[in-house]
This record gives C-alpha cells, sequence and structure tokens, in this order.
C-alpha cells in the first residue's frame, strides 16, 4: 500500500504531489501537563497552480476548502493525522504549496465554560462532564473511566463552581483537574486522555536490547522536574493539610541538603477558588502522589528519575505508546531490563524511525 493524504472530505488524495509525510509528536510532560494542539505543515507540489485557491484552473476555486478534514494514512493503512485545514500558503517563486492543518481539539481552544458540579465527585468525572456537557467526543472512555475508579478508591472528591463570568477556557479547566487527580492529560491517536498516575505493579510487554536501537542513549537526571517532598492543601472546612501533619512521606527529601523543601504548589492556579477539596482523604491523596510520582527511592535516597533518548525503528510504534511501560538492557550504563515509561514520541514514517524520551520508573 501507499500512503494517502486526503483533502476536501475525503474526495481528494494528494499524496502524488507531496515531498514528504509529517512527523507525528505524540507527548505528556511529565507533572505538567499541556494539552497540545499539534500544528502541522505539508509541502505539495504547485506547478501548475492545483492549489492556487483563487485560480480559475485550481480545484479549489470557488470551493469551501478552509476548515474542513484533512487526513493522512501511512503506507500501513494507519490514520497519522486527523485535523482541519486552516491555510494553504502558495510559494509561487518555488512552486510549492503548504498545507497548514490543526488537530480538532483546536475549535476548543477558546471555548469558555460554565460548570457546577451537582454533589462531591472526582475530579476525573467533573473532566468527564465538561467534555460531554460541550459535545466534545474525542476523548479516550477507558482511561477516564479507569481514573475515574483510581480516585473513587482513594476517596478523592472535588466540588466544581465555574461561572461564565469566570473566563475558564476549556482546555484550561481539563488541564488543571487533571493536576488535583495528579493525572497526566495528553493527546494521542486524535483522542484526549486523562490518565491518573498509579505505581508500577507489573504488565510490562516490551524488552529492548542494545540491538533494537539505531541511535544510541542519551542518559541524564534532571532538577527541572521540581522535585515535590511537601505539601499545604486547603480542603473545604478550611483546614490546612500538610505531609509532615499526615504520614510525612516526604520527610527525607526535604531533610536533603541540596533539594530542602519543594513545596507543591500546581492546585493554587487561577482556578483554586472555583475547585473545592472535600476533606483530608482528597488532600492527602493529592499531596502523597503528586510526592510518589516525581522521586525514585523517596524513602532511602531519594532523587529524581533517570531520563533516555533514543531512536528505533518505526515498526516499534504498536509496542510502544504513551501508554506503556518498556524495560532496556543497556551494558554501558549497566542496565539490566530496567523499567522506563515514554514521555515524547516522534515518529518520522518517511525515514521509518521514531525517537523516544522515556522516564525511569519505580518499581
Amino acid at each position: 500500500m501507499i500512503p494517502r493524504v486526503l483533502i476536501l472530505d475525503d474526495e481528494i488524495d494528494i499524496y502524488d504531489r507531496v515531498d514528504k509525510l509529517i512527523k507525528i509528536t505524540e507527548q505528556k510532560t511529565f507533572k505538567r501537563d499541556k494539552l497540545i494542539i499539534n500544528d502541522i505543515s505539508l509541502t505539495a507540489n504547485n506547478y501548475d497552480n492545483y492549489f492556487s485557491v483563487n485560480n480559475s484552473n485550481s480545484i479549489f476555486n470557488n470551493v469551501r476548502w478552509r476548515y474542513k478534514p484533512f487526513k493522512i494514512f501511512n503506507k500501513d493503512e494507519e490514520k497519522i493525522w486527523d485535523g482541519i485545514v486552516y491555510d494553504i500558503v502558495r510559494d509561487h517563486q518555488r512552486k510549492l504549496a503548504v498545507i497548514r492543518s490543526r488537530d480538532r481539539l483546536y475549535k476548543f481552544k477558546n471555548i469558555k465554560i460554565s460548570y457546577s458540579s451537582s454533589d462531591w465527585e472526582t475530579p476525573a468525572e467533573a473532566a468527564k462532564n465538561i467534555m460531554d456537557n460541550y459535545n466534545f467526543t474525542d476523548y479516550n472512555a477507558k482511561a477516564v473511566q479507569n481514573s475515574i475508579n483510581i480516585l473513587t478508591d482513594a476517596q478523592c472528591y472535588i466540588k466544581c463552581h465555574i461561572n461564565s463570568e469566570d473566563n475558564i477556557k476549556f482546555m484550561h479547566a481539563l488541564e488543571k483537574l487533571g493536576e488535583y487527580a495528579v493525572a497526566d492529560v495528553f493527546t494521542m491517536n486524535n483522542e484526549v486522555y486523562f490518565k491518573c498516575w498509579e505505581p508500577f505493579v507489573g504488565g510490562v510487554t516490551v524488552r529492548l536490547t542494545e540491538d533494537d536501537i539505531l541511535k544510541s542513549l542519551k542518559v541524564h537526571s534532571p532538577l527541572e522536574f521540581n522535585l515535590i517532598n511537601n505539601y499545604g492543601i486547603t480542603i473545604s472546612d478550611g483546614t490546612v493539610e500538610t505531609d509532615a501533619g499526615n504520614n510525612n512521606i516526604g520527610e527525607v527529601s526535604r531533610q536533603d541538603q541540596f533539594y530542602g523543601t519543594q513545596d507543591l504548589n500546581e492546585i493554587d492556579g487561577s482556578l483554586e477558588n472555583e475547585i473545592e477539596i472535600r476533606d483530608n482523604a482528597s488532600a492527602v491523596y493529592i499531596g502523597e502522589t503528586s510526592i510518589k510520582r516525581t522521586h525514585i527511592n523517596l524513602s532511602k535516597q531519594p532523587r529524581p528519575p533517570e531520563v533516555i533518548e533514543f531512536v528505533l525503528p518505526i515498526d516499534f510504534r504498536h509496542l510502544i505508546t504513551l501508554e506503556t511501560y518498556f524495560r532496556i538492557s543497556f551494558s554501558d550504563e549497566g542496565w539490566d531490563a530496567k523499567l522506563f515509561e515514554p514521555y515524547t514520541i516522534i515518529k518520522d514514517e518517511d525515514n521509518n524511525r521514531m525517537t523516544i524520551t522515556a522516564y525511569e520508573v519505580q518499581e
């Protein structure tokens, strides 16, 4: 099979005019998740003014092409892009056209929302209700429901009080609810995922060796993770819950001469008056989960996780996603099946490779 590039409501395939396919980036952003609106540019041949929309010979002349669907399929008939066209740049000096497209999340970017919880609910339930209320259907229901289950078991509950005059936008509300849930909020395969962090409990199906890697590892352990080892969270009765006042799990990290006290501050943002945290159990879950997910060896020798960057053949795209764990053996670092979780995956269909950035996972 050959790739397809479909435009104008899937009626026309322009692949034979395309120089090369796009690179697809899927990303979650370790503790500071932002819903990424992907914006791509695809260069096509315009030697005969095929894309010159004001030219009478162009198929786009007098046609409503702007904001119409734009889809790309790879050689395996997998959809790698599903968005809308928002501009066609005509470069007549080089006889090229650049088709600019954004994913479907874009139209929700600036929608101002209004939402009030009818009762105490988990942050994941609030996120689902907002998406449903605004007819946003491109979310992964399984990931959302799993997060609801995790938060329900942890007894983590909130109430939203978001009025239209608060000027809170759709995407920002989902991102903030992700912070209250200690969840990754990201897009993958044209869907929004709301995925609560969990300690690793097994389930690795991918094991990599040095022979699998096309371009060898870079390894580092950056401090920009902003390790969290303390929290002060105000609950509905006005009480401030702290790590020291509860299970004190961040004590060893706080005592480190270099790290010192690193406070949780995500939930003190612009929605702090619009989201109410129910009780001690809710606050402790948020605080302790934030501490656990940013540390390796928290109770003994706390440190940030190690980060690796490397390149694999594109064939691994079905095995390694933003939802999977993998193990890697690498003699230069003395690793024997060390556990990692991907945070950025860049798929380069033209060069048959994928670049991965992954973070060490505590076992």
